[in-house]
Formats: structure tokens, sequence, C-alpha cells
């Protein structure tokens, strides 16, 4: 397998063309950005005029039922505990599950929290077990120096959510989510607002399932974040038509189960990221992604799979819904 990490730009995609009711919200495809349409164009990445990629199939968990954990520490720096953030993720997976998809229907997928997990590593193990981990990053922002050529992780990244899929099937196999709180200061409820834990998990969420950024500025899944505001905790129509697009209703699933890929173990299996692609390993990319800037890089690591991270950052005018 391979894997290959994503790195998201931190450029405004494509305005919506004045004619015709053309979508702004984006999925992850299984395209490989590294590859160019005249070596394979089936592979290649093909852009909209919303700057959403067209080629390659929609990336989404396979089963029914997804698992996630929160990693068991605190963060100190901010006042939040471990608490704090698994009511935020359950709140902000709660808000996509009810999105509308119309004939009182809702997105085809349900989400289980496992509880308090042990492991604070970002990492998928070849067969398993594995966890989907959400956690803080209280000590240092470890990727600020993540980069290729003359791009880099931002330093005052809030976010990264680092999903891995099987680039033939479009099978989402893991997904983990980290929170800069070494540098950002994050707060919860509604009153002294900062940096809204709920409206970032929310978006962190969006990535979660599969969902890439959006040039609708009013929605969830915009590519920043404004200061000491709360309005991404709210899914726009634009984040609604996203979910349901890629989990409709009558779905083919492959079971019921929420376990993650390869079964479940909250403690780090540790062997991760040092599986590295055998001789039958596929080419790997990285493109555009989640919300906001940074490059692209590459990391072997299995046969099927790529990877993709996706950071967010502060946007400093106030957007308007």
């Amino acid at each position: 397998m391979m894997r290959a990490q994503l790195l998201a730009f931190a450029a405004l995609m494509a305005s919506l063309a004045a004619s015709g009711q053309a979508l702004a919200y984006c999925q992850t495809t299984s395209c490989l950005p590294s590859v160019s349409c005249h070596e394979d164009p089936e592979q290649c990445c093909i852009l909209d005029r919303n700057g959403c990629d067209t080629n390659g199939l929609v990336v989404t968990w396979p089963s029914e039922c997804t698992a996630y954990a929160i990693q068991a520490g605190d963060s100190p720096r901010r006042g939040l505990t471990h608490e704090d953030l698994s009511t935020a993720v359950d709140a902000a997976f709660g808000r996509w599950m009810a999105a509308d998809c119309g004939s009182n229907t809702t997105p085809s997928i349900r989400f289980e929290n496992f509880g308090p997990a042990e492991c604070d590593q970002v990492e998928v193990n070849n067969g398993g077990p594995n966890a989907n981990i959400w956690m803080y990053r209280d000590e240092t922002w470890p990727h600020a120096d993540l980069e290729e050529g003359s791009s880099s992780v931002s330093a005052s990244a809030l976010a990264l959510t680092t999903v891995t899929f099987n680039w033939m099937t479009g099978e989402l196999l893991d997904a983990d989510v980290e929170l800069n709180t070494a540098q950002g200061l994050f707060t919860v409820g509604d009153d002294d607002v900062n940096i809204d834990l709920d409206a970032i998990v929310t978006h962190e969420a969006g990535h979660f399932l599969g969902l890439d950024h959006t040039n609708d500025t009013t929605a969830t899944m915009a590519p920043g974040y404004v200061p000491y505001t709360t309005d991404q905790r709210t899914l726009a129509l634009d984040d609604e038509r996203a979910i349901c697009a890629s989990y409709p209703e009558g779905r083919e699933t492959s079971s019921q189960s929420c376990d993650p890929y390869g079964t479940y173990s909250p403690e780090c299996a540790g062997s991760g990221c040092a599986i590295a692609g055998g001789p039958g390993a596929a080419r790997s990319g990285a493109g555009t992604g989640f919300l906001a800037l940074g490059a692209a890089g590459l990391l072997a690591l299995t046969v099927y799979a790529r990877r993709s991270r996706r950071d967010v950052q502060l946007v400093r005018a106030r957007r308007r819904r």
C-alpha cells in the first residue's frame, strides 16, 4: 500500500459561475495529484469550476457505522479536559448526522464514541488494530516544519486531520484529528469565545467524513476560521448537500460494524508509519484538501492507501452568513 500526505492549500477556491446552479461543496476523491492526465487520465486530478476534484472515486467510510475515540489526556494549557473534547466531537457528529437530505432522510452513516484512548499518535496499521483518534497537541505543534519545496504547514494552523483511504476503492480506512492547543486559545461555551472548539471540531468532522473545502464562505467547510465566532458550528445548505451526496439513502455498505480498520485498540500499535510500500506499491501524491494552507508531501506506507492531511488557519476578515 502507499500512503500520501495531503496538506491543503490556503487559497480560496474558484468562484461559482454566474449562470447555472453549480454546487460549491467538494468531496475528497481518489485521484492522484502526482499523476498527470497525460500519464494516466483515469487517476489524475481534474478540477471543476469550483476547484473540486472530479476524477476518481468519492472517498467515504464503507460501513454503516464508524467509531472514533478521544485521547485520554487533557489540555492544561487551555484548561480543557478530555470530557470537553468528547462532548464537542459527539455534538459535531450529531450535527452532520442530522443533516436534512430531503424526503425525511438523513445521511446513511452513524458514529459511535469508543471512549478514552491511550494512543496519541497519528498512525495506521496494516491489518490493525487501529483507532480513529481525536487529540490535543498541548506541548508543541509538530507539523509546523512539514514542507515540500517552498511551501510549508503554517505554524498557526489550528487543527490537522489526517485521513487514509484506499485509492483503488475510495474506502476510508482511518482518520486522526489533532488540535493545536499549543498555540491556539481554544474555548468552550458561548461566553468569552476566542477560538471556538465546537466550530473547529465540526469543521474537522467534515474532513473526517471525507469532505473537502468549499468556496461557499457561509459553510462550515469554508477554508478558514474567523476568531471569536461560532458560525461554523451550524451547517449551511452547502454542507448538507455535501454530506447527503457522500452518504445517500440506500448506499451500498460493507458491514454494520463500527469497528475501525483491522479491529480496535485504544493503545498505539507502534508499527503504523514503519510499514513501507513494497515492490507493487501504487503511485501516490497529494493535492488540494482541507481547510487551509500548506503544501503536499508523500509518505510511503502500504499498498493501497493514500494519506491526506489538511490544516485550518485563522481568517482575519469576518465572514457573513
